[in-house]
C-alpha cells in the first residue's frame, strides 16, 4: 500500500511539474494538446528494445537513429506499453511508458539538433519516429513485422561492426558467416543431390531424344512409302475412269453428230420454205446453200434501200424540228419584244416612274449584260477524254476559269436502247480547289459574281418524242462547295421505233440567278427498228460463215449419202437445160 501511495505521488508531482514546464516549450499549446489526445494513456506495442531506464532517439534533420543498449533488454520487441505523460522540453520530447504485462516504467527520449519551434516543423521526422518506435498491433502480423524488421536492422548493424572491425566487406563477412549456418548446409547438401538428379534426367532424356528421332525417321519413310501407293492407286483409278469416261463421250458425240447433222438438213429445208425456195432433199447441199447466198444478197440489197430510205426521212424530219424551233424562238423573241414595249409604253406614260429611274435600270441591265457576256467568254471546257466501251458511252470534261481549273463534269449514257426498255444515264460534277493566287483581277471579279458557291445545273433532254426521260430524285442546280462533288441520275425509254438523241447540257448559275451556258454534248441513241431486228436476224448467218457452213454440211451429208448409179445413156446434150431445175427462182 504504501508502495503504491507513493507511486501515486510521485505521479502527480511529475504532472504538476509537467503542467508547470509545458507553458515554457518551444512547441505550441494547441500542438501539444494534439499529441496528448493522440497517445496519452494509449497502449502501444515496442518495435525497439529499451536497455535502460531511459531510451534516447536522437533526431537530426531527417535522420533518426537509436541509442544501442548493451546487456538484457528490460522491454523486448512486441511487449505491450501504455505511454503515461508526454513532456515537451527545449530540444527534447520525453515519453514516460509503463509496462502492461511486465511491471515498472522507463522513458523514451527524442532529442532534436536544435531547439524546439512553436510551429513545430520537425513534425514529419517526429511522427516518422514515433512509428518507428510503436506500432498499435492491429493484427499478430504487425507484431511480427516489427519483430523481423527489428532483427534484420540489428544484423545489418552487427554486420557492419564485424566489417568494420575485421576491416573487411559485407559481402566477405556473409561468405564467412553463410557456411556454418545450418539451414545453407542443408540447402548445399539438396543442391547437390539435385544436381546429380539433374544430370541423371539429363542422360535419359538424350537418349530418348536419339530414339524418337530414329523412330520419327522411320515414321516418315513408312509415311512417304503410304502417300506413295495412295497417289499410285488413285492415278490409276482416275485413269480407268477417264478411260471409260471418254469411251462414252466417244459414244455420245457419235449420237449428236447423227443429230446434227439431221437438224442442219432440216433447218436448211426450213430456210428454204421461209425464203420461197422450191425444197427438194434430192439436190446437192452445195447447190441449195448457193441458192440460199442469193436469196440473202437479195435481202441484203433490199436492207440497204429501206435503210436509205429511212436516213432521208430522218433528215427530213430533223430539217423540219430545225425550222419548227427556229420558228418557236422566233416567236418568244417577238412577244419578249412586244412584253417589252408594252413595258416601255407603260413607263413613259405613268407618273410614278420617271426618265431617271428609267435609266439607272437600263444601266443596271446593262451592267449585268456585260458582267455575263465576261463570264461566258471567260468560262471555257475541255474534252480530256469519250469513248464508247460496253454499249455506254463515257467522258469527262474539265471546266476552266481562264486558265485555272474549277472542276471536272464526267457522264456515263448508253449507246443503245431496246422497244420498252428502260435505261439510267449518269453525271457527276467534281470541284477543284480554286488557286486564287493564279487569278487576275478581271478572273476574280468573274469569280466573285459568280456567287459565293459553285452552283451547277446539268440537265439531259430528248430530241425526239420517241425517248421519255424521267429525271431522278435530285435537284437539277446543285450548290457545289470546293474538294466535293455532286451527282445526276437520269431514267429514260424508247418505244424502239426509232433513233433519238439526247442532249446533255451543263450551266454555270451566277449570283442574279442566270444560268451561263458552258458545255453541251448531242449523243444518238440507237433504237431497235425492223430494219435492224431483219439484219439482226441475219447477222449470224452473213455470207462468208453461209459458206463455211455450206462445205461443213456438205462434207456431213457426203458421209451419210448412198453413191447413185451412172446413168447407161451418158451426158445430156450440150445447151439442154439441167434436169434439177424445176422452174423459176420465186423470193
Amino acid at each position: 500500500m504504501k508502495a503504491d501511495f507513493r507511486l501515486r505521488i510521485t505521479l502527480a508531482v511529475s504532472l504538476v511539474f509537467f503542467s508547470a514546464f509545458t507553458g515554457y516549450a518551444g512547441v505550441s499549446r494547441a500542438l501539444q494538446e494534439e499529441y496528448k489526445r493522440n497517445y496519452e494513456n494509449k497502449a502501444l506495442f515496442l518495435k525497439i528494445p529499451i536497455y535502460a531506464a531511459k531510451q534516447m532517439v536522437y533526431i537530426s534533420g531527417d535522420k533518426i537513429q537509436v541509442e544501442p543498449g548493451s546487456g538484457t533488454p528490460r522491454y523486448k520487441v512486441g511487449d505491450q506499453m501504455r505511454i503515461l505523460v508526454i513532456d515537451f522540453g527545449n530540444d527534447e520530447i520525453k515519453l514516460r511508458l509503463s509496462g502492461i504485462a511486465s511491471p515498472g516504467t522507463a522513458e523514451i527520449g527524442f532529442r532534436f539538433d536544435a531547439a524546439l519551434e512553436e510551429n513545430f516543423p520537425n513534425r514529419d521526422t517526429f511522427d516518422r519516429a514515433l512509428r518507428s518506435t510503436f506500432t498499435q498491433g492491429v493484427s499478430y502480423t504487425d507484431i511480427e513485422d516489427a519483430k523481423q524488421g527489428f532483427v534484420k536492422d540489428e544484423f545489418d548493424r552487427s554486420l557492419d561492426q564485424i566489417a568494420a572491425s575485421a576491416s573487411t566487406s559485407r559481402d566477405s563477412v556473409l561468405k564467412t558467416i553463410t557456411p556454418h549456418i545450418p539451414a545453407y548446409q542443408d540447402a548445399q547438401r539438396e543442391l547437390d543431390n539435385l544436381r546429380n538428379r539433374v544430370q541423371d534426367l539429363t542422360s535419359q532424356l538424350t537418349r530418348s531424344q536419339s530414339e524418337n528421332r530414329k523412330l520419327e525417321t522411320e515414321s516418315k519413310h513408312q509415311q512417304s512409302e503410304i502417300s506413295r501407293l495412295k497417289s499410285a492407286n488413285a492415278d490409276l483409278m482416275q485413269r480407268i475412269e477417264s478411260s471409260a469416261s471418254q469411251v462414252s463421250k466417244l459414244g455420245q458425240e457419235l449420237k449428236e453428230a447423227k443429230g446434227s447433222a439431221q437438224g442442219y438438213q432440216k433447218e436448211l429445208a426450213t430456210i428454204q420454205r421461209s425464203l420461197n425456195l422450191k425444197v427438194d432433199t434430192s439436190r446437192d447441199l452445195s447447190s441449195q446453200i448457193a441458192d440460199l447466198g442469193q436469196a440473202m444478197r437479195n435481202m441484203q440489197k433490199e436492207n440497204q434501200g429501206l435503210e436509205k430510205q429511212i436516213a432521208s426521212l430522218r433528215t427530213d424530219l430533223d430539217a423540219q424540228k430545225t425550222t419548227n424551233a427556229r420558228l418557236v424562238s422566233e416567236n418568244d423573241e417577238l412577244k419578249a419584244g412586244n412584253k417589252k414595249m408594252q413595258s416601255m409604253i407603260s413607263v413613259l406614260t405613268s407618273k410614278e416612274d420617271s426618265l431617271q429611274k428609267q435609266y439607272f435600270s437600263l444601266r443596271t441591265e446593262k451592267e449585268k449584260l456585260d458582267e455575263f457576256a465576261r463570264q461566258i467568254k471567260s468560262l471555257r471546257t475541255e474534252i480530256v477524254e469519250d469513248k464508247s466501251e460496253g454499249g455506254i458511252r463515257t467522258g469527262k470534261t474539265n471546266l476552266y476559269l481562264g486558265n485555272v481549273p474549277l472542276g471536272s463534269l464526267s457522264w456515263s449514257i448508253p449507246d443503245s436502247i431496246r422497244r420498252n426498255e428502260s435505261k439510267v444515264a449518269e453525271a457527276r460534277f467534281s470541284s477543284e480547289s480554286i488557286d486564287r493566287v493564279k487569278l487576275t483581277p478581271e478572273e476574280r471579279d468573274i469569280l466573285r459574281s459568280l456567287g459565293e458557291g459553285l452552283k451547277i445545273r446539268v440537265s439531259l433532254a430528248s430530241g425526239s418524242d420517241a425517248v421519255n426521260i424521267s429525271p431522278g430524285d435530285d435537284e437539277p442546280a446543285k450548290e457545289i462547295a470546293e474538294r466535293e462533288n455532286a451527282g445526276w441520275r437520269w431514267s429514260f425509254a424508247s418505244d424502239g421505233l426509232q433513233d433519238a438523241g439526247l442532249i446533255l447540257t451543263a450551266a454555270v448559275i451566277n449570283k442574279d440567278s442566270n444560268e451561263v451556258p458552258v458545255f453541251q454534248l448531242d449523243h444518238a441513241v440507237a433504237a431497235s427498228n425492223i430494219p435492224r431486228l431483219i439484219r439482226g436476224y441475219l447477222q449470224p448467218v452473213p455470207l462468208i460463215a453461209g459458206v463455211l457452213l455450206g462445205l461443213v454440211l456438205f462434207a456431213i451429208a457426203g458421209l451419210f449419202r448412198r453413191p447413185k448409179a451412172k446413168s447407161p445413156r451418158g451426158r445430156p446434150p450440150v445447151g439442154a437445160p439441167p434436169s434439177s431445175y424445176t422452174g423459176t427462182k420465186q423470193l
